[in-house]
């Protein structure tokens, strides 16, 4: 990806970014009263770099396929407001081509017997967003799929405030050797911030328990301030066979695996939280002292031209220097003398500095400029210290409507 750094100590960082700032979309709205009544129809209709807001309401299924945009739950209705896709899948994502990029935002899906919830694919370059996404499970027995969530061929994949899964419902997944994944990943780096995912319970008694995260490829994952669960062991399991693992490394040829601030569960005592094919494994704890972490308002995922946001900025041990940058977009970036990953991606800039002895508020304004619209900014907080070094962080997501 492309990173420009300009040292701006100002919130109107927008300014001073290259153009193009953004696609340049227009905002199209779906809801019953609206111009659009489903979200294909609006999909259909769009170009890239559009923004979709979707009133709260249940939708049929919807298929993004090689565009640039984001759809997301229309918050005048009050912060949080969901909407709701049932279908099999409800939601898919495909064909992306090299830079493009897709936020899904405040959003229900269901799963059913006959297909996931979610399925990212066959993306090649392109990156993937999802920001307070809840998707539901029941008891479905074996299914032909692998996980809740499902994720193949994808540059990256970032997930932010993502409910997936429960440890009690029955469901196998595809292989038939383990209960249904919350989420799975082939081929596509992983960056998880304040997400819960459980493994689904198994259905068979010679049948493990799901995993709350399946890798099946050389992928690397990061979660940050994350609730990771394995479900739980079959019903009159038999001997040996066990619940399932927070992170399970199916494949044997994973990359970086870094949880930071996480809680990682099992639901059985002799089942070990991570596991790499099958058998137990061990993460290198995070300091305290590198970890940064970068909010906006609680159920805040979308800014309107003209307004203003407090971000806040805090870190666990105070006392400590920062920058906050801002891209335009998002993805996993490797930074000289940074130790870790950044979440923000595309052009990049650095918004203000300053030393945190306790939570920092900054205020975002973003400008009347109406090329912004379908922006999908990333904020994120980097820790400044003698090596100039962090390693873990949580970003804040947002698309500009």
């Amino acid at each position: 990806m492309m990173i420009r750094i300009a040292a701006v100590a100002s919130a109107t960082l927008w300014w001073f970014l290259p153009a193009p700032l953004a696609a340049q979309g227009i905002v199209r709205q779906v809801g019953p009263t609206r111009a659009f009544a489903d979200i294909q129809a609006a999909v259909n209709a769009a170009a890239n770099g559009d923004v979709i807001e979707v009133d709260p309401g249940t939708y049929a299924p919807f298929v993004i396929q090689g565009k640039q945009l984001a759809v997301i739950g229309n918050q005048s209705s009050g912060a949080g407001a969901v909407f709701t896709v049932s279908g099999a899948p409800a939601i898919t994502v495909t064909g992306l081509q090299p830079f493009q990029q897709v936020t899904i935002a405040h959003a229900r899906a269901t799963a059913t017997a006959a297909a996931p919830a979610i399925v990212i694919t066959g993306n090649g370059l392109g990156h993937v967003r999802l920001l307070a996404v809840e998707v539901l499970s029941n008891s479905f027995g074996p299914v032909a799929y692998d996980g809740l969530i499902e994720v193949r061929d994808v540059e990256s994949l970032w997930c932010d405030r993502v409910r997936a899964g429960d440890y009690r419902y029955r469901c196998n997944g595809a292989a038939g050797t383990a209960g249904l994944a919350a989420l799975f990943v082939d081929s596509t780096p992983v960056q998880l911030t304040r997400t819960v995912l459980q493994g689904n319970r198994s259905d068979a008694p010679s049948i493990e328990g799901g995993d709350a995260i399946a890798i099946r490829g050389s992928d690397s994952l990061w979660a940050v301030d994350c609730h990771l669960v394995g479900g739980q062991p079959p019903v009159g399991a038999w001997l040996g066979v066990l619940g399932g693992h927070a992170v399970h490394d199916v494949g044997g040829s994973a990359g970086s695996i870094r949880c930071c601030a996480t809680v990682l569960l099992t639901t059985d005592p002799a089942a070990s939280a991570v596991a790499v094919q099958g058998a137990p494994s061990f993460l290198m704890a995070c300091l305290p002292d590198t970890i940064a972490r970068t909010e906006l308002p609680l159920g805040v995922t979308e800014l309107a031209l003209g307004s203003t946001t407090p971000v806040t900025v805090r870190a666990e041990v105070g006392n400590q220097a920062f920058v906050l940058l801002l891209g335009t977009g998002f993805g996993s970036i490797a930074l000289p003398n940074l130790l870790g990953e950044l979440v923000v991606g595309g052009d990049l800039g650095i918004l203000t500095g300053g030393l945190i002895t306790g939570p920092v508020a900054i205020p975002i304004a973003i400008p009347l400029q109406p090329s912004l619209v379908g922006l999908q900014g990333v904020l994120q907080s980097v820790l400044v210290g003698a090596a100039s070094a962090f390693s873990a962080a949580t970003a804040a997501g947002f698309t500009i409507r």
